[in-house]
């Protein structure tokens, strides 16, 4: 009893989880509110720091089941359906100064999920409108939530290629700082990563492309004044029309409209 006490005293001192009394959960405190890639000097040039933000903790109900679900300020997903829904981070970035990298872990953590019987939710398929159009399937992939092993298997830190853009070459960069073991219930939070280039990242451009700065800027298509004006006045169904490219940045802001309207 003596050592279980000791392990909730370090996981409450390590890593600042709070219970919140208002019926929202659980609150694991993070860096900051929202996930943040900041620019940084060193010795070679700039690099990149990755903090986690706070992360929320809740129990949904999907087809008569109950799951965890994990959200953060800022994160997206993969497109992996089936698999466990983590945070994840995606930012598009020039590859134009980007040779290769490694990264850091200077702050992590693991920690038990409160009920190790209760597992993630599993992302859920693409959305078909229309006619036709169903509801999503929440159908977990059995082969992962057997697995007594960390999931996902990729590095925490990845930058996929995807291709050129007026001459940009574009890359997606993807933190992965949430690692779930099903069969453990437990969590490996990574809370602070250092990104560091081998030659120095040479332009705090990198992380919007020039050619299309004014599109991604904040992560949301530019409108203009007039278009703007309209759309506040009037109900207005949104269509975005966008490179495949884009899916995964685009993810938080159409999660922010579907909750705003």
């Amino acid at each position: 009893m003596a050592n279980r006490s000791g392990k909730l005293f370090c996981f409450v001192l390590l890593f600042s989880l709070e219970a919140m009394v208002n019926g929202q959960g659980i609150k694991i405190s993070g860096g900051s509110d929202k996930a943040l890639l900041n620019t940084a000097s060193s010795p070679i040039g700039k690099e990149l720091v990755f903090i986690t933000p706070a992360l929320q903790l809740d129990t949904v109900e999907i087809s008569g089941q109950t799951y965890f679900s994990l959200r953060g300020q800022g994160m997206g997903k993969e497109d992996l359906p089936g698999k466990p829904l983590l945070p994840v981070f995606h930012r598009l970035v020039s590859l134009r100064n980007i040779k290769n990298f490694h990264y850091v872990i200077e702050d992590d953590t693991v920690l038990h999920l409160p009920s190790g019987k209760i597992p993630l939710a599993p992302i859920p398929p693409p959305v078909i409108t229309g006619s036709d159009s169903r509801p999503p399937v929440f159908t977990p992939d059995l082969t992962t939530y057997l697995r007594d092993a960390w999931f996902p298997d990729s590095a925490c830190v990845t930058i996929a290629n995807q291709g050129t853009l007026n001459g940009e070459p574009i890359g997606l960069l993807t933190i992965r700082p949430v690692y779930y073991n099903p069969v453990q219930g437990t969590l490996h939070i990574i809370r602070k990563i250092r990104i560091q280039p081998e030659e120095g990242f040479a332009s705090e451009e990198w992380m919007t492309p020039l050619p299309i700065a004014g599109m991604l800027k904040h992560k949301l298509l530019y409108l203009g004044p007039s278009l703007k004006d309209t759309m506040t006045r009037m109900p207005i169904s949104y269509v975005i029309l966008a490179d495949t490219m884009f899916r995964q940045v685009l993810q938080p802001f159409i999660q922010w409209k579907k909750q705003t309207g």
